[in-house]
């Protein structure tokens, strides 16, 4: 799968609680802590506008 790189800044108190998150092993990286945050508000937004909640939810 392609990758798409992109600057992301954040508030140092989002920060530190991201990387004590990633320095626990719940996450490989902070890519990967920031993609899985991001894939949650999607499916979220995506199950607001569907009429069908499930279909939003299954497709990331």
């Amino acid at each position: 799968m392609p990758v798409k790189k992109f600057a992301l800044s954040v508030d140092e108190n989002t920060y530190q609680a991201a990387k004590e998150v990633v320095e626990s092993g719940a996450y490989r990286n902070m890519s990967h802590l920031f993609e899985e945050g991001a894939k949650k508000v999607i499916r979220e937004e995506q199950a607001k506008k569907s009429q069908n909640p499930c279909e939003a939810l299954a497709s990331l």
